[in-house]
């Protein structure tokens, strides 16, 4: 039988509703109250727990991040398969960082719930079983980090949140598999990249923000801002497939020339961005297919594990292996 570390970081999953109020309080129950009622869950794994800080996830930061990056590398030594319970709101972002980061063969699940433990027709004990079985699957193996969630199975690469409130809140371009009748699926045979970075030389993490696109916005004053307080990367998250207005564009190249690095995403949650040779050459990044939120926690790492240039355009390219 396989053997399941959960780590437990809170969230709605966590939550539980007072008996005055619809609202409910995030990150409140410990794993060991969710594990007790998991009827059966013994015929499928056997389960060890850790709850390393328990919090809504709007509260999440690249320092806990990392801590959920390090105890699942040490957990991933005695176990066969690690399970994050995690708030949705940024689940992607610390999925998409462990994705980043560790390079296994055994599967890393993250997992989530829309409604609080005791809401009526709580979705938080199905995902937590769901995501015990795709973790403990050797159909999960070699695929990097995953999300299991209303019975779906999705890529960390991938993901995003796109409901405030549905429990079908994550969709993908490329769903991956599903789960049912106790048992996952995958669609095709799916190979996510190795990590791209290496967790052991991570000492610090370099100040990055994002800027969002709007119509008659003022960002550039907000770019000049930011550089002048420190940050030495900006996203930004651009109109269509990363256009941006010539004001904030003529205040980057500025910026870029006394050391700033941008990389391009947008707004748009299907986007691919292809830069031309004229913004390349002004030294404009692109992120590809990833969202501003995903290519700000790679744009971090990037420029903290960096040593060179040449090793900063190493990362960069391999954004496309």
């Amino acid at each position: 039988m396989k053997k399941i570390m959960i780590l437990a970081t809170g969230g709605t999953i966590a939550g539980m509703h007072s008996k005055k109020s619809l609202h409910y309080d995030a990150g409140v129950l410990g794993i060991e109250v969710l594990l007790k009622e998991l009827a059966g869950i013994e015929k499928i794994a056997k389960i060890s727990s850790k709850q390393l800080f328990n919090i809504n996830s709007k509260d999440m930061s690249f320092e806990k991040m990392y801590e959920i990056a390090k105890e699942s590398s040490e957990a991933l030594k005695e176990f066969d398969g690690v399970v994050i319970t995690h708030g949705s709101d940024s689940l992607e972002e610390s999925a998409f960082f462990l994705h980043l980061l560790i390079s296994s063969k055994k599967p890393i699940v993250f997992t989530a719930s829309m409604r609080a433990f005791n809401a009526l027709s709580s979705d938080a004990l199905k995902n937590l079983y769901n995501a015990i079985i795709v973790a403990a699957s050797k159909r999960s193996e070699n695929k990097g980090v995953l999300i299991a969630l209303n019975d779906k199975i999705f890529s960390a690469l991938h993901s995003s949140k796109i409901h405030s409130t549905n429990v079908n809140a994550f969709s993908s371009p490329c769903e991956l598999g599903y789960i049912q009748n106790q048992e996952c699926f995958f669609y095709e045979n799916f190979y996510a990249s190795k990590a791209i970075f290496d967790i052991k030389k991570l000492t610090k993490f370099e100040k990055v923000s994002c800027l969002m696109s709007c119509v008659d916005d003022e960002n550039e004053i907000l770019a000049e801002f930011l550089f002048q307080n420190g940050v030495k990367g900006l996203v930004v998250a651009g109109f269509g497939s990363g256009s941006m207005s010539e004001n904030l564009k003529k205040k980057l190249k500025t910026l870029m020339k006394k050391g700033l690095v941008v990389m391009v995403s947008s707004r748009v949650f299907n986007a691919r961005i292809s830069l031309n040779d004229q913004d390349i050459r002004a030294g404009f990044l692109s992120s590809r297919t990833l969202n501003p939120q995903k290519a700000r926690i790679f744009l971090s790492l990037a420029l903290s594990l960096a040593k060179n240039k040449n090793e900063f355009q190493d990362f960069i390219k391999r954004l496309d292996d």
